[in-house]
């Protein structure tokens, strides 16, 4: 934050990007994202997280990663039916949460010979 503080007082003494990333030794791109932070959200502290919180706790998610743990070649839908979930869920979530740990649980192939 103090580097912030810096940046903008130099900008604001009128030296350019280059001149302040050599006198501060920081990257240039560094002073532009600082810059373009003051000119366009009028400040320079970290802005609040976008997008929509999620749904399902941690700890219940935890749920359909070790059913899938214990028998890998469960599929996503019958992962589904064992999760009590306390919201609605979909497959598709149980897949993700499942790829995002890489447990990629296959489902045997019948033999070719039989």
């Amino acid at each position: 934050m103090e580097v912030r503080k810096l940046v903008v007082k130099k900008i604001n003494e009128g030296l350019s990007p280059r001149k302040i990333t050599k006198d501060l030794s920081i990257f240039r791109c560094a002073v532009q994202n600082i810059y373009m932070k003051l000119r366009d959200h009028n400040t320079i502290e970290d802005l609040p997280k976008t997008g929509c919180p999620a749904l399902n706790s941690a700890r219940s998610v935890r749920v359909p990663i070790r059913d899938s743990k214990k028998n890998p070649k469960k599929t996503a839908p019958d992962l589904l039916k064992s999760w009590k979930s306390s919201r609605p869920t979909s497959v598709n979530t149980v897949k993700r949460i499942l790829r995002n740990y890489k447990l990629f649980g296959r489902i045997a192939e019948k033999d070719a010979n039989a």
